[in-house]
């Protein structure tokens, strides 16, 4: 008898690929500085990244922004839309406990 699979719905696959992104890549979105508005750079990189990643987790959070390694009038939007999920100050400031 053939087993019948249901398919997997958009937030199943959503969480599944967030979660295997998230540990997969997590050594390379370790960072120990702050990263802020006027900052260039690798760390503003993983930072832009990381908000991408999160925005398939929250979809109607504005988190995604360009990935151009310069902090922004974007990113620090971003950011801070991404404070506002986490119910903290909203500086548009990336610590490594936020990140």
């Amino acid at each position: 008898m053939r087993r019948k699979f249901r398919p997997a719905s958009f937030d199943c696959i959503r969480h599944y690929l967030t979660h295997m992104l998230k540990t997969t890549f997590q050594h390379e979105l370790l960072f120990t500085s702050t990263v802020q508005k006027g900052d260039t750079g690798t760390d503003v990189r993983r930072v832009q990244e990381w908000l991408c990643l999160n925005a398939l987790r929250y979809p109607n959070a504005t988190l995604a922004t360009s990935l151009d390694s310069e902090f922004g009038p974007a990113t620090k939007r971003a950011v801070q839309n991404f404070q506002a999920l986490l119910k903290t100050a909203q500086t548009g400031v990336v610590t490594p406990e936020l990140f």
